[in-house]
């Protein structure tokens, strides 16, 4: 269950915490986990960083096939 703007929600994800990275810095680094993942998860969505290191991690997720991956728009609602 998670408390979500004070209401209750059974949790039907799994949540994942990475520290120590950053779409700057950690490309690299995002890059292979994220190919590590592929064909595991079900969708990438970028929600942190700037918007052009964000947006030039979606393209290179894209050209290593790994799809889908989202940068939502501030306030997009998205449903996983």
């Amino acid at each position: 269950m998670v408390k979500i703007f004070g209401e209750i929600y059974e949790r039907r994800a799994q949540v994942v915490t990475i520290n120590g990275f950053s779409a700057h810095a950690g490309q690299d680094q995002l890059v292979e986990y994220a190919l590590r993942v592929k064909g595991k998860a079900q969708q990438v969505i970028l929600v942190h960083g700037e918007p052009n290191a964000a947006k030039t991690l979606r393209r290179i997720l894209l050209q290593n096939h790994l799809e889908p991956v989202y940068y939502p728009d501030l306030h997009q609602n998205m449903e996983i």
